[in-house]
């Protein structure tokens, strides 16, 4: 990834490298090898986020119609 910096302007150069990161996902993946989970732990979180997608999907759906 490479941001250039112009007209020694740091701060929009910064915000435009954290919003690549995120639309990468670098800083998820990052935050998900953080630490060490153990299986369960593992299967609790996926079905976690499995929930939470399908409610974003209800509440989408809800509103378009």
């Amino acid at each position: 990834m490479l941001i250039r910096v112009r007209n020694n302007d740091v701060g929009k150069a910064i915000t435009q490298m954290k919003r690549r990161m995120n639309d990468e996902g670098i800083l998820r993946d990052l935050k998900k090898h953080e630490f060490h989970l153990t299986r369960s732990q593992k299967r609790k979180v996926k079905h976690k986020e499995a929930v939470k997608r399908l409610n974003k999907l209800k509440r989408l759906k809800e509103e378009h119609s």
